[in-house]
């Protein structure tokens, strides 16, 4: 698990099909978002108190979000991050494999600590605990990044920059093999299929020869899905169902279609919102519900069920800045919301307020300087951060765990001094 402020290319995307990314404002993983226990070395968020006015929780609708939005809320106070006092690194073999879980992170980072456009020598591939203590699982292949993440995070599959080349890395053991994949052309996009990653799903083709593909891990064809009549030729991100029987695919006229994973035959069509031109989807916030982004002249986020109908406007208002809104998140004291940005990239993290607009996220990271955040990932009240803004520099540097409640900030990976982070993925279910 499929987007932080800039990363890399990899592999050949058309013009329509960065647009697409840029209207979903693409996390760099599935998000799902679920509040777990964790013991002491995974404790999901710090506890200490807020210093901060809060509002109190609002009654929920039947699908998870608050049927209303935040009462009038002051700005914020900034959020100062606190930098976790143990900065040693641990061993692939001390990863605490049973613990692992919702919070945890599988990042790639570099000790070198780079701005602007500087390319890193060497990098490594980390397993983080969602209070910051870090596991080395290996070094990370040359010219190759992060693509995706098993659900349980035992798992990970990478990708070359410059080719169509997959590695399955399997972190428990620390065996690693090449994905043959001799047939595929312009690949475009590959996930794990939840939730166990046993199979890949592939989309690749240019145009009207894009298409989809389930896969064995080792990259044997399964199934190559027949095309939809009125399927767009823009692709788009590859979004399966947390038990990955449904793969979300846009068509032509703006509408969503469902495919059954193994054969890829159509089960329904869901409709997009009479008021909206195109929706693409986002990502599935629960078992039964998928979230997407619907756009006309700005964006807004909807959410529908697996078994169709209608969709529910979650977040339809314009933003302070005139751009609309990509996702949503419910947490204890209202609703996290993802703005759009005119530049491209990930949206601007906020929390709803009263007029449907949003007052976004303020942290302040010593020595690093973002003002504005985009959420990689909400896991019950916490958000993980990547700092984001059209002059960001090419890698996001620092991933910051935020307590919505406590209003407290932890940095995960990177700050001042602490190596940048070059990619991540979120452990969301």
């Amino acid at each position: 698990m499929g987007k932080a402020t800039a990363y890399p290319a990899s592999g050949r995307s058309s013009q329509s099909r960065r647009r697409i990314r840029t209207l979903l404002g693409m996390v760099t993983i599935v998000v799902v978002a679920c509040a777990c226990a964790a013991p002491p070395d995974g404790t999901p968020t710090p506890t200490q108190a807020s210093t901060l006015r809060t509002v109190g929780p609002l009654a929920a609708s039947p699908a998870g979000l608050p049927s209303t939005p935040l009462p009038p809320t002051a700005t914020r106070n900034p959020v100062v991050a606190a930098t976790p006092t143990a900065t040693r690194i641990q061993r692939r073999e001390a990863i605490p494999w049973t613990r692992v879980g919702p919070g945890w992170s599988v990042v790639t980072w570099t000790p070198e600590n780079l701005s602007g456009v500087e390319t890193p020598t060497a990098a490594t591939l980390l397993v983080v605990s969602p209070v910051g203590v870090r596991y080395a699982a290996g070094p990370l292949p040359a010219g190759f990044g992060l693509a995706d993440v098993s659900v349980d995070g035992h798992r990970v599959l990478l990708r070359a920059h410059l080719a169509d080349r997959l590695i399955d890395w399997d972190l428990v053991t620390g065996h690693a093999r090449e994905v043959g994949l001799p047939d595929v052309t312009s690949l475009d996009d590959v996930r794990y299929l939840p939730p166990t990653g046993a199979a890949l799903l592939i989309s690749a083709g240019l145009n009207d020869a894009w298409h989809l593909e389930r896969r064995t891990v080792a990259g044997s064809l399964v199934t190559a899905y027949p095309r939809l009549p009125g399927q767009s030729p823009a692709g788009g991100p590859l979004v399966a169902s947390p038990d990955g029987q449904l793969v979300a695919v846009p068509m032509r006229t703006g509408e969503l279609a469902l495919v059954e994973s193994t054969a890829g035959s159509l089960v329904r069509v869901l409709p997009r919102p009479p008021e909206m031109q195109m929706c693409g989807a986002v990502r599935w916030s629960d078992a039964d519900h998928l979230m997407a982004s619907c756009s006309n002249a700005t964006s807004s986020a909807w959410r529908y069920h697996r078994g169709g109908g209608n969709p529910d406007a979650v977040a339809t208002a314009v933003g302070p800045d005139g751009l609309g809104y990509v996702d949503a998140w419910p947490v204890t004291d209202g609703v996290l919301v993802k703005r759009e940005v005119a530049c491209g990239g990930e949206g601007v993290v906020g929390r709803r307020t009263s007029d449907g607009s949003d007052d976004p996220v303020r942290v302040v990271v010593p020595g690093v300087g973002a003002e504005r955040w985009t959420a990689a990932a909400v896991v019950g009240d916490t958000a993980y951060l990547l700092p984001m803004g059209c002059q960001e520099p090419r890698w996001p540097r620092t991933l910051v765990a935020y307590d919505t409640t406590a209003d407290v900030a932890t940095v995960l990976v990177g700050g001042l001094g602490g190596g940048t982070l070059l990619t991540a993925r979120i452990l969301t279910r």
